[in-house]
């Protein structure tokens, strides 16, 4: 009897130690998670040792380059008077690089009004679609001075792709439903990073973009294509323009390469940029080293049968200000 309460004892007391242990461990996390304003104006915030300046975006399609996995690694801004343990009631959500221990961008989502019938929700707030506040980006004062200069005028000049991580995913054209063409095997997984193109790359696009030959979309559109897609960002891959995609089209019948603007997916203008010819091998090897995340078979009506101002229609229907529950 004496040995099996001995025993007993002995799991109690590992039990709590487990349990002590486990509560240091969420301790730790949130205050590794938990960000400061340094004082009431908000203007400066300070988080895991470094201190962080607003900066006053250009537009509101500027956002951060943020990976999609940062949902469980939730952190919180508050004031200094907030307990880390109350931090999540009295916070206010921020998003960040959650691959970096020091996060060179910290931004603020944006509150929104959930409407319901009645009045029990009425005051919380939400991250529903997770907007960005653009009038609450920190950046650590160590890049403060680049970035701001880099960003004042709105014009991001590099350019990055998503990889999925993956062999066994392939991007076909649209079928018959409009619907997009997933193949994939039974044990796909995965595993999104963004990419920036090569410097090479990039000088040869912006040259194209500067100087190359405008054609007409009609003069072009009975060849076949297939297409790579690429986001516009800064030279340090910290913010994109959301409003824009810059499109490479490969016309496969005369062995062309051709740049497109888009806004929102869609052609402000019925041109395309054709690339001069010694950069053929440049976009040549971006479509080869990207080739499972390009579109082949692709059709130019698209793109140019649509316009700016149905784009901003399709955003304007998209941006959804509250939650109706």
């Amino acid at each position: 009897m004496k040995r099996m309460t001995r025993i007993i004892a002995a799991l109690m007391c590992i039990a709590l130690l487990g349990m002590i242990l486990c509560s240091c461990q969420q301790l730790d996390d949130k205050k590794r998670n938990h960000a400061v304003y340094t004082d009431d104006s908000k203007e400066t915030i300070e988080f895991r040792g470094n201190n962080y300046k607003r900066l006053t975006l250009p537009s509101e399609s500027i956002v951060p380059v943020t990976p999609y996995d940062y949902i469980g690694a939730t952190a919180y801004v508050t004031t200094k008077d907030v307990p880390v343990l109350l931090s999540s009631v009295f916070g206010e959500e921020i998003a960040y690089d959650i691959k970096s221990d020091e996060p060179v961008v910290i931004q603020c989502y944006k509150e929104s009004s959930i409407e319901t019938n009645n009045n029990f929700l009425v005051n919380s707030t939400s991250v529903y679609g997770y907007q960005y506040d653009n009038e609450k980006c920190y950046v650590r004062e160590d890049h403060f001075d680049e970035l701001n200069e880099e960003l004042k005028d709105g014009n991001l000049d590099h350019y990055y792709y998503y990889d999925y991580g993956t062999k066994d995913f392939e991007l076909k054209d649209s079928d018959s439903s409009d619907e997009i063409a997933y193949e994939m095997n039974s044990d796909y997984e995965v595993k999104i990073d963004e990419k920036m193109i090569d410097d090479e790359s990039t000088a040869a696009i912006n040259e194209t973009l500067k100087n190359g030959k405008k054609i007409e979309y009609n003069k072009l559109k009975n060849h076949t294509y297939s297409s790579f897609s690429l986001m516009y960002c800064d030279k340090n891959l910290l913010f994109t323009d959301t409003s824009k995609i810059l499109i490479i089209f490969r016309d496969t019948t005369a062995d062309k390469y051709y740049l497109a603007s888009m806004a929102y997916d869609y052609a402000n203008h019925k041109e395309l940029i054709e690339a001069p010819e010694k950069y053929s091998q440049l976009f040549k090897k971006l479509f080869s080293e990207n080739k499972n995340i390009v579109f082949e078979d692709d059709d130019l009506s698209s793109y140019f049968e649509y316009d700016f101002e149905d784009a901003e229609e399709v955003k304007e229907e998209s941006d959804s200000p509250a939650i109706k529950l």
